[in-house]
């Protein structure tokens, strides 16, 4: 919230552009039109907001590999409800349908994957209501959700997630929205359902792309 911008610390990061290849500066390009798309809108339209920030992930995240896991694994990760269902399934009959179902969750398991690997350190002075940085796996998943429900069936994000950030009383802007629950123009969500703020999401897309910039330019310079 009062985080201080310089130009002049930009320097040696931008002095990387160059080197990297081109397939990686075209997405990190259209990946900055995204997040400046987003910083424009956050005030006018939140949930605009929200799906630039994911789509400036998914401009870059489209062209990584994802990290291999087992397919049961990736089963009860992105299918949960499909986990839960199969219950005392014999493992053979798990394995089938973690299979079958692989293909459907190839975007979502780059985002995943691309933030648990680049996201940056959580923020100093942590608030008092904080984003547990330990899950960021399961937070990106639900955001993710969120995204494909708001471009597919034209549900926006939960209107909590659209707010301005409560200050606590250590006063700290919160990372997350305040209780357990909460309930606004027609809908409800839970907790486990709205687990950042847009100012929170917007730290960790900043930070991941620079991450993976850094990463990247500097492996181009390894001989």
């Amino acid at each position: 919230m009062n985080r201080e911008v310089r130009f002049e610390d930009a320097t040696e990061t931008l002095a990387t552009f160059p080197i990297l290849q081109k397939k990686a500066a075209a997405r990190l390009a259209r990946a900055a039109r995204l997040y400046s798309n987003a910083l424009w809108w956050a005030n006018e339209d939140p949930n605009f907001a929200w799906l630039q920030l994911v789509g400036a992930v998914e401009a870059i995240a489209a062209g990584q590999k994802s990290v291999s896991r087992p397919p049961v694994n990736v089963l009860a990760d992105f299918h949960p409800n499909v986990w839960e269902a199969l219950g005392d399934a014999s493992t053979g009959t798990k394995e089938k349908v973690a299979k079958a179902l692989a293909q459907q969750v190839g975007a979502t398991r780059k985002f995943v994957d691309f933030v648990e690997s680049h996201a940056p350190e959580a923020p100093q002075p942590r608030p008092e209501y904080r984003v547990d940085w330990s899950t960021m796996r399961q937070h990106m998943t639900v955001v993710y959700r969120h995204r494909s429900r708001a471009l597919h069936d034209g549900k926006p994000f939960p209107h909590p997630m659209l707010d301005t950030p409560t200050n606590g009383p250590d006063g700290l802007p919160s990372e997350t929205p305040v209780g357990m629950s909460a309930a606004a123009k027609g809908g409800s969500w839970m907790a486990q359902d709205m687990p950042m703020l847009l100012h929170t999401f917007e730290y960790i897309v900043r930070g991941s792309i620079l991450n993976w910039w850094t990463r990247t330019a500097r492996k181009n310079m390894t001989p």
